[in-house]
């Protein structure tokens, strides 16, 4: 086999130029570590959202939005309250429950205050806000009632931003933002760039 003293190569100083030039740049790297904690929150939040509504999906709980300060200091104005609906004979005097309102409409977050059976299982309650100083107007026959498990302070009023359509928008264009960040992965733009470097040098 003949070799031609003149065209040997090298090619190993060449790779450790090629990874040099290849390696990312302080930016970049600052960018891969803001990027990872940005999808590791996203991801955790949307686990908590899953595990969240798929147990108040399986024990029936229900959110709600209080949107008057009837029942403050305990529950205050902006909060999401989470119910779970009970036979009415569970209830007594102290519960704090969700009933629909008889003539009115809409449902009311209140203590009761007097409960009195009536026919077929139902009870008459009387209802009164803990920061109202009597009671409600009327009572409510119920069969079964919403009662009060735990709520969260101040969640109510972001999930009525974002039933705006100002907040619509906002959380689309944090949907497109966050996709923009999966896609622009410093990873793969190394990748492209040590690729073009050593197509050059090969050429």
């Amino acid at each position: 086999m003949k070799h031609d003293p003149g065209r040997v190569r090298v090619d190993t100083p060449r790779r450790s130029a090629e990874e040099g030039r290849g390696s990312l740049s302080l930016p970049w790297r600052v960018w891969s570590v803001v990027r990872s904690v940005i999808l590791t929150l996203a991801a955790a939040l949307g686990v908590v959202c899953l595990v969240a509504f798929g147990v108040s999906f399986l024990v029936g709980v229900r959110p709600l939005v209080v949107i008057s300060g009837s029942m403050e200091p305990a529950i205050p104005t902006g909060s999401v309250v989470f119910t779970r609906t009970v036979p009415a004979a569970e209830l007594a005097v102290g519960d704090v429950v969700t009933v629909e309102r008889p003539r009115v409409g809409g449902l009311v977050t209140h203590r009761i205050v007097a409960m009195e059976p009536g026919d077929s299982g139902s009870y008459e309650l009387t209802l009164q806000g803990d920061a109202n100083r009597t009671p409600d107007s009327s009572t409510y026959t119920v069969s079964e009632a919403g009662r009060y498990m735990w709520h969260v302070p101040y969640l109510g009023n972001v999930a009525l931003v974002l039933q705006s359509r100002g907040g619509i928008l906002t959380v689309v264009a944090a949907g497109l933002l966050l996709i923009a960040v999966f896609l622009l992965d410093p990873a793969s733009f190394h990748h492209r760039r040590a690729r073009r470097t050593r197509s050059r040098d090969d050429t």
